[in-house]
């Protein structure tokens, strides 16, 4: 039985991410890359005002992969994760649940603090060097920063103000199975375990080699963990 893999990217990232998943994934996984408002293909288009209007915005191309009833999951890696879950929620509203959500790298909304909206141009720049999974070349030219660095920002101040929000354990959970993922230099096993109370299903967590950006490390045993979750 085939079934559509839906991936969401992290804040400031694309659709290209996951463009070699395909050749990892099993065969009846077909792997289908969202790209966020902004970048990759829809650099022309403005960015999210808010997480909700990503949110609505990636639902309706959600509908369109699954309007002959394909199955189908998600993965959402940091950002992606809360996108993943929220799409998941919203997708319940209409009696459509996934087969599998897969959330990567991020800790449950009531767990998650990030302040990055009152940072100076340098102290931003700082902080996601320090965080890892962007080129150190980005650092050192000044016209991709003057491009890339408006998304990337914008990115974490609807991150941010969505978590302000949500700041509270959600009382409509998860009707489907789900999986946590994060690299183990991260050191959030714990709070990886927390969103348990956000899923109605069963839920496990895997610890991966790496840090945050695990999934670039450690690529093939997550395809292949998710190949084996998929395949029952």
């Amino acid at each position: 039985m085939n079934i559509n893999l839906i991936c969401l990217p992290f804040a400031g990232g694309s659709a290209a991410v996951y463009r070699d998943w395909v050749d990892f994934v099993a065969p009846y996984i077909n792997v289908i890359p969202l790209e966020y408002a902004g970048r990759g293909k829809r650099f022309i288009e403005p960015l999210y005002e808010n997480f909700e209007s990503c949110i609505e915005d990636l639902y309706n191309i959600v509908i369109k992969h699954i309007e002959n009833n394909e199955n189908f999951a998600l993965f959402g890696h940091s950002m992606g994760a809360h996108i993943a879950y929220e799409l998941t929620l919203k997708l319940k509203t209409d009696n459509v649940i996934p087969k599998h959500l897969f959330i990567s790298s991020r800790v449950p909304p009531h767990l998650s603090h990030i302040n990055y909206s009152s940072l100076t141009k340098e102290q931003f720049l700082l902080k996601l060097e320090k965080m890892g999974g962007t080129q150190k070349e980005f650092f050192k030219n000044k016209e991709l920063i003057d491009i890339y660095l408006p998304i990337i920002r914008n990115d974490f101040r609807i991150l941010e103000e969505y978590l302000i929000t949500n700041h509270t354990v959600r009382s409509d959970g998860v009707m489907c199975n789900t999986s946590g993922f994060f690299g183990k230099e991260e050191n959030i096993f714990e709070e990886m375990q927390e969103w348990k109370q956000y899923i109605d299903k069963e839920y496990n967590v895997f610890k991966m080699q790496g840090n945050h950006f695990y999934l670039n490390i450690d690529k093939e045993n997550l395809i292949n963990l998710i190949n084996l979750i998929l395949s029952d």
